[in-house]
């Protein structure tokens, strides 16, 4: 091999590296825009979240990733389940799963429980007997019947929810909020956020309602600020 084809070898095994990094950096900026944007899509509220609140006049949007069968969650319970009647206005409250199955043996089933729930309508009703019957389901081993019973007792079709229970759409929705959780970098529950921030939850429900206070507060200052 002459000199001239040494070169050329060289040239080509230069162009085809420089080929490779550009695709590769091309490739990670498209990435990164993709999983920037699905980050966007976490903190947007869906038409099928589990709302509590009027989301067009939102100023303070809390979402939280429970699980049903977490005992801190049910305390937790206790915090949120009256922001609706404390906050009519300006505040959304929004669940989402994110049951943790390696640990809580029911979570997951809960979890389909309550989306089967929403089926009918009843998503807020399961949601709250859940979590205040928590005691009663957590370790049972015909947690399927139970759930239907609890369906029952709340004015359901008892058969149209076991249908529901076991289906491919209410896992995949589960899943959808699981997935999320998961690519957000959770490990535990209850996980909140306001604003689409990670935040402490607060130690008492009044420190939760002071600290919404607050930012009520603030946004309304700035919105009746002079214009400079």
């Amino acid at each position: 091999m002459n000199m001239r084809q040494s070169l050329l070898w060289i040239l080509a095994a230069v162009t085809i590296i420089a080929i490779i990094v550009g695709l590769v950096y091309v490739d990670r900026k498209k990435s990164a825009a993709q999983m920037q944007q699905r980050m966007a899509d976490v903190f947007t509220i869906h038409n099928d979240d589990h709302i509590k609140g009027d989301p067009n006049n939102a100023k303070v949007v809390l979402i939280e990733y429970s699980d049903f069968q977490c005992p801190a969650c049910a305390r937790a319970y206790e915090y949120f389940k009256d922001i609706e009647k404390e906050f009519p206005e300006g505040v959304v409250f929004i669940y989402r799963h994110f049951p943790l199955a390696l640990i809580h043996r029911n979570a997951v089933s809960a979890a389909r429980a309550a989306e089967a729930a929403a089926k009918q309508g009843h998503f807020e009703e399961m949601h709250n007997l859940l979590f205040e019957k928590q005691d009663e389901w957590h370790e049972r081993v015909d947690v399927e019947t139970l759930f239907a019973d609890y369906a029952e007792s709340l004015g359901m079709n008892r058969e149209q929810f076991l249908v529901d229970y076991k289906s491919a759409a209410v896992k995949e929705r589960v899943d959808r909020d699981s997935d999320d959780a998961r690519m957000l970098g959770l490990s535990g529950t209850p996980t909140l956020f306001v604003n689409g921030k990670k935040a402490q939850l607060p130690r008492d429900k009044e420190a939760l309602y002071e600290s919404i206070r607050a930012r009520l507060s603030r946004d309304a200052a700035k919105d009746h600020s002079p214009e400079k």
